[in-house]
C-alpha cells in the first residue's frame, strides 16, 4: 500500500512581507488556532497518521517572501517527521520564484537552492537534476513519482509569470527517461500548474501549463 500526503499552496508570509499569506512565520502567529500548519502537525501526531511520502506541489511562500518560504519548508520537514519520517518531495510554484527581484537582484530562485533541509528533496543528485533538467523522478517497488518544475521559466521572461510551461527539451528528456525505466503499477506526476484547462470549474484558465503533459501520461 502506498500512502501519500499532500500539502500545497501554503503561501506563508513573514515580518518583511507586504502581503498577508495563509500562514505567518511571526512568533505571535504560532498558536494552533491561528496557524494551519502547526494545527496540522498537531493533528497528525495526535491521530498517529502515517504516510510514505509528503508531496508539496508549490507556493511555499506568498509573493516570494523568503521568511515565509523558509518557515513553510521547515514546518513541512517537521510534518514529514510526524508522518513517520515520510519522504518529502517538492516542486516550485510561481510564488516561490523571486521573478520581480524584490529579495535578490540576479538570482530569482537562489533562496530555494540554499534552503535547509535541501530543496526540493534531501538527495543532492535529484536536486541537481531538478535544477538542470526541470524534473526528477523517484522510482521504488511498484510506484514512480515524477516531479516537474512548471515554473522553470518564470525568472527569465516577464509574461511567463502568468502561466506555467514545459519546454520541448524537458518534455523530450522526460520521455527518454521513462522509456529507459521499468514500468510501474502506480505512476504519479506532480507539478504546480494545471496540465489541463480548468475553466469549466470557474477557476480561470490563465495559470495552466503551456504545452501541457498529456503525452507524458501515456508513457
Amino acid at each position: 500500500m502506498l500512502r501519500i500526503a499532500i500539502a500545497s499552496d501554503i503561501h506563508a508570509s513573514g515580518s518583511s512581507s507586504e502581503y498577508d499569506g495563509f500562514v505567518s512565520s511571526l512568533p505571535d502567529a504560532q498558536d494552533l488556532h491561528r496557524n494551519s500548519l502547526m494545527a496540522l502537525i498537531n493533528y497528525v501526531r495526535h491521530h498517529e497518521i502515517k504516510a510514505d511520502y509528503l508531496l508539496c506541489p508549490g507556493d511555499l511562500g506568498e509573493k516570494a517572501n523568503t521568511e515565509g518560504i523558509g518557515y513553510a519548508w521547515a514546518r513541512l520537514s517537521e510534518l514529514a517527521g510526524a508522518l513517520g519520517n515520510a519522504t518529502l518531495l517538492a516542486t516550485t510554484g510561481n510564488h516561490d520564484v523571486d521573478s520581480r527581484h524584490k529579495h535578490n537582484k540576479f538570482d530569482p530562485d537562489g533562496f530555494l537552492r540554499q534552503l535547509n533541509p535541501p530543496y526540493p528533496t534531501r538527495c543532492d543528485k535529484l536536486n541537481q537534476q531538478y535544477w538542470s533538467r526541470h524534473f526528477y523522478c523517484i522510482s521504488k517497488n511498484q510506484h514512480r513519482i515524477l516531479v516537474l518544475n512548471s515554473s522553470a521559466f518564470h525568472p527569465y521572461i516577464s509574461e511567463e509569470t502568468e502561466h506555467g510551461r514545459i519546454s520541448d527539451w524537458t518534455l523530450a528528456s522526460i520521455k527518454k527517461f521513462l522509456a529507459a525505466s521499468d514500468r510501474k503499477r502506480v505512476n504519479v506526476l506532480m507539478c504546480h500548474h494545471h496540465p489541463l484547462a480548468h475553466e469549466e470549474h470557474a477557476l480561470g484558465g490563465h495559470d495552466t501549463m503551456k504545452q501541457g503533459v498529456l503525452d507524458i501520461l501515456h508513457e
